[in-house]
């Protein structure tokens, strides 16, 4: 059995990814630009993958638990725009990439009480 596991960041003043196991249950839905529930210390919060590997990284792993979006709502652009902001800004991109996603009310509904680093909707 191959395991999959995920770089996710998130809305935090760090530059990188944490790496998370895929439990089996999403292990063939987890695309990158994806938002996912992950624990981070005692909470939980949402992030973007932003990279995926076969190869297991260094280190214990925790495993996700939830995929937010069937589909990423990133797409090439808007991840190029968000690097750009992360630059130009000196922000993480994990900062730039939570501002430029647009949460339509449906998405607002689903991420309700969530932990997005540093505010709850």
């Amino acid at each position: 059995m191959n395991n999959k596991y995920i770089a996710v960041i998130f809305n935090l003043p760090i530059e990188k990814p944490f790496w998370y196991r895929v439990p089996p249950e999403f292990k063939d839905e987890v695309k990158i630009g994806q938002r996912v529930l992950a624990p981070f210390g005692k909470r939980e919060m949402v992030g973007f993958i932003v990279e995926q590997s076969e190869k297991k990284p260094r280190g214990r792993l925790k495993e996700i638990i939830r995929i937010f979006d069937k589909f990423p709502p990133l797409d090439n652009n808007l991840f190029s725009l968000a690097k750009w902001m992360s630059e130009y800004y000196c922000c993480s991109l994990g900062q730039a990439l939570h501002s430029c996603l647009l949460y339509t009310s449906d998405a607002a509904d689903e991420l309700d009480g969530v932990d997005l680093g540093g505010r709850r909707i």
